[in-house]
């Protein structure tokens, strides 16, 4: 089941985004040594794939994995399948981690150094002042756009 997650998350989501930044590094319009780069690269992408995959991950959650033979696996919609195990021939197994521990792995981390995770506060800031309206039609145009405009204020 986790062969065919990672076939499919390849084939329908994540081969667009490879081919989109190998075509953009190779046309130098991205340069993966330049930080100003990386930032803007990120601020626009970033976003958009979030989005694609937190779609593939809704529609994977609640497609119907259908009876196999021979095999013991519980048939169903995984997220039934997880929410309700002991409707499909299962039990739960899941427990609640303490508070503590959870603080204890998110200091050690630092997963909440920055509100996104990704971009500094300031930069996110600024980006956000240009009201870029980024969708997967224009994300190249906003990129090159948001680069020139970090580039130009830069030097």
């Amino acid at each position: 089941v986790l062969k065919c997650w990672w076939a499919q998350l390849r084939k329908y989501n994540a081969q667009y985004w490879i081919d989109e930044f190998k075509d953009l590094e190779c046309s130098e319009l991205y340069d993966p040594d330049i930080s100003n780069d990386r930032m803007c690269l990120t601020a626009v992408y970033m976003p958009l794939i979030k989005k694609e995959l937190d779609d593939f991950v809704d529609e994977w959650n609640t497609h119907r994995i259908r009876k196999q033979n021979r095999v013991l696996r519980p048939c169903g919609i995984p997220e039934d399948i997880y929410n309700f195990p002991e409707n499909h021939g299962g039990i739960e197994c899941g427990f609640k981690p303490r508070q503590s521990d959870i603080d204890e792995i998110e200091r050690r981390h630092n997963f909440y150094e920055h509100t996104d995770g990704y971009l500094p506060e300031d930069f996110r800031e600024k980006v956000k002042q240009l009201n870029l309206d980024v969708n997967i039609s224009n994300a190249r145009e906003c990129y090159l756009e948001l680069r020139d405009h970090f580039a130009s204020t830069c030097t």
